[in-house]
């Protein structure tokens, strides 16, 4: 007969409760009447059928002997034990309908010894004397799905033996997950805030993340929708080597897919080669060694701008609760490149002006909101000797003549209260000991939302351009002698001479206006010492009035480079369509007579193409290479110069070529560097900031310029242009 039994099983859970749970189970007995024993049975396979829990018996081929060491008793109850009886719901926790095509499966099979956390949950239950509640095991379902129950379990001991063992269990693998999940994604913030700036993403979240979810590679790729290109930041795991850095959106991206994604819709795709978004393009994604993917997009003000890809090399089924977690994460990465691009591009304008700022003939400096210096150039410490530690904050004000340094500090200071301009004139203490005569003048820094920064300001030495002023002003006192003893016929041309020397008056209030005011006068009034007084010269001061001339002129033409320059960035038009064939008329306009001069010509054998772009910049451009080409062309030999433009791999190429001196391939990136000289300043005229207006203007348009040369044979430059279509 079969009798219904109740046990009570007691037991420690994982919090440290304690939990009890019923089990029924029926056994066989000699007495009782068959009629009962089959109702009893019947009862008994109902209970079971309607458990929402899993109920399962264990037995074991020959009985453990519990006297055994903990070692001996695990090592036996995996090699004896299989599966008797289990309910529907059991089996259907591993993918089974039929409880009967479970039974007689080992231990082993259900719960793995090779995860440490199953050997320590079964060593745990033979230390509590085979009755435990409330603990996990990690298993795997059919298909080898992982599967996380929570069990009550008890042993059946009869002389000192284990002879089976009666359990229950419920699936917890969701709440689980859910918990994973949480602590990943904790760990993940931990990570990002704690990042340095060169943390590469894979290394960050990539990999992380491919471990978590035990998938054959993930990848974060940016979407640039108007080029039209996927191009990949970071990956890990298994990627073909093949795989290029830039893909065209379209070869892997369908229509559907790509309107989905630019939604913010999370994309699981289990088989690409059956699912309606990538059927079409599954031959391109299988070379990719894409078969399921799973796919979490960016979007910045409504459009699709990047994506995380977690990917599978053969069919796999995405869960509800891995959608949720790329999406988490991708939520958090982006926003953290984005971060390390702006601190990238932060260091690079940083180093980019501390460059400038010790290469420009000036002392540059930066003072933060409460007046205290937080930056001087190279120029400033070495005028005056002192250390940056001896400069910094208000040091820099001892190297001012203690007569001039209370009036020039309570300017500056006054200047900071009111975030206003300012302009003072000092003698500063050079690092011989000497004083000369210095120039400085304040801006405000104002941020984007308006917020005071501090000043930026710079110091020339204005010594010589003093000496000059009191120079001109002894001239001009000689001038009004002489012409106060000429006769009446001389009244008109001192008129003119009362009118230049108003000009010379006016011309020492403002000198210290700029850099270019002080150069243009300069310039201005060695002219007319050559012109009206050359006489009065010797020899020698004629020849200091030339070098005047020149070093002025030099100057003056450096700093007008340095402001085009700059303004290619700050000063632009918007961008339209630019015809090149026309653009470049216009250029060969402005250079008809150097052409005449050199004897050169212009070829262009193909009709140059339509480009969107600033055309006032695409003029400058275009200006600089032709110009460069007929200026650096071989004695003796007339320049020719060819401009021509192909269309291959989604973008326009744009050659300027010539017959001129080259260069050798070595300097292919330093001339463009601003103020690189190949040659000396006697060989030929110039800035040496051409061309590296040239390669700024391609890089605000987002083009390329790369230069190829050989020495008396010519240079090639190529300007890639890509094809917004």
């Amino acid at each position: 007969t079969v009798v219904l039994r109740a046990e009570a099983l007691t037991g420690p859970t994982n919090d440290g409760a304690d939990a009890t749970q019923v089990l029924i189970r029926g056994d066989a007995e000699a007495d009782g009447p068959g009629r009962a024993a089959q109702e009893a049975e019947a009862r008994y396979r109902v209970f079971l059928d309607l458990s929402a829990e899993g109920v399962w018996r264990c037995d074991v081929d020959v009985p453990i002997d519990t006297a055994l060491s903990p070692d001996d008793q695990l090592d036996a109850f995996y090699v004896r034990s299989y599966l008797a009886e289990c309910n529907g719901a059991f089996a259907r926790m591993y993918g089974f309908e039929d409880p009967e095509l479970l039974l007689g499966t080992r231990l082993g099979d259900l719960i793995p010894r090779d995860d440490p956390r199953n050997e320590a949950y079964l060593r745990a239950w033979i230390a509590s004397g085979y009755r435990l509640t409330g603990v996990e095991s990690h298993e795997r379902g059919r298909g080898g799905t992982p599967l996380v129950f929570e069990n009550s379990i008890t042993g059946q001991i009869e002389h000192g033996r284990l002879v089976r063992a009666w359990g229950t269990q419920r699936d917890v693998t969701a709440r689980w997950q859910a918990d994973e999940d949480r602590r990943f994604l904790a760990d993940l913030d931990t990570r990002l805030h704690a990042a340095s700036a060169d943390t590469s993403v894979a290394d960050l979240a990539l990999a992380p993340l491919c471990a978590h979810l035990g998938v054959a590679g993930c990848a974060l790729v940016e979407v640039d929708g108007g080029a039209g290109t996927l191009t990949l930041i970071a990956r890990v795991a298994d990627v073909p080597a093949r795989t290029r850095a830039v893909l065209p959106l379209r070869t892997v991206v369908s229509p559907a897919l790509h309107h989905a994604l630019s939604a913010g819709q999370v994309v699981a795709i289990d088989d690409a080669a059956a699912h309606p978004f990538t059927a079409d393009r599954a031959a391109a994604l299988e070379a990719l060694s894409l078969q399921a993917m799973l796919i979490a997009p960016v979007a910045r003000d409504g459009d699709w701008v990047a994506a995380l890809l977690c990917r599978e090399t053969s069919p796999r089924a995405w869960r509800a609760d891995e959608c949720d977690l790329v999406a988490a994460v991708a939520a958090r990465l982006w926003p953290a490149v984005e971060r390390a691009r702006a601190n990238a591009a932060l260091r690079e304008s940083e180093d980019r002006f501390r460059h400038l700022a010790d290469h420009v003939p000036a002392m540059i400096w930066l003072a933060d909101a409460d007046g205290a210096c937080t930056y001087l150039s190279r120029g400033w410490h070495v005028f005056t000797g002192q250390s940056e530690a001896e400069a910094l904050a208000h040091g820099w004000s001892d190297a001012i003549h203690p007569d001039d340094r209370d009036a020039a500090l309570a300017t500056f200071d006054d200047a900071v209260a009111t975030q206003s301009p300012c302009r003072l004139t000092y003698r500063l203490r050079r690092h011989d000991g000497t004083y000369r005569w210095a120039l400085g003048e304040a801006r405000p820094r104002i941020d984007d939302a308006g917020t005071f920064l501090g000043h930026a300001g710079v110091v020339v030495d204005i010594t010589e351009q003093r000496a000059l002023e009191a120079a001109l002003r002894d001239l001009n006192a000689d001038l009004e002698a002489r012409v106060a003893e000429r006769t009446a016929q001389l009244e008109a041309a001192n008129g003119l001479l009362e009118a230049r020397n108003r000009d010379l008056h006016d011309f020492a209030h403002v000198a210290s206006h700029d850099l270019q005011e002080p150069l243009r006068k300069i310039r201005q009034f060695a002219d007319l010492l050559v012109v009206e007084e050359a006489a009065a010269f010797s020899a020698e001061g004629q020849r200091y009035i030339e070098r005047i001339q020149d070093a002025s002129q030099r100057m003056n033409r450096l700093i007008s480079a340095l402001l085009a320059y700059s303004r290619v960035a700050t000063r632009t038009d918007p961008t339209a369509d630019v015809e090149l064939g026309a653009a470049l008329a216009d250029v060969l306009s402005d250079l008809d007579l150097r052409l005449h001069e050199t004897r050169g010509r212009v070829e262009v054998p193909v009709p140059l193409p339509t480009v969107v772009a600033d055309g006032t910049q695409v003029r400058q451009l275009l200006l600089n290479l032709v110009g460069n080409a007929l200026k650096f062309h071989r004695e003796g030999v007339p320049p020719v110069v060819r401009v021509t433009s192909e269309r291959a791999g989604g973008a326009v190429r744009l050659v300027v070529e010539d017959n001129g001196i080259g260069f050798d391939a070595r300097h292919a990136e330093r001339i463009f560097a601003p103020f690189q000289r190949l040659h000396t300043r006697g060989s030929y005229e110039g800035s040496g900031v051409g061309l590296a207006i040239v390669r700024r203007i391609a890089e605000r348009h987002g083009w390329t310029v790369r230069a190829e040369g050989t020495p008396g044979e010519g240079s090639r430059f190529t300007l890639t242009i890509p094809d917004p279509g």
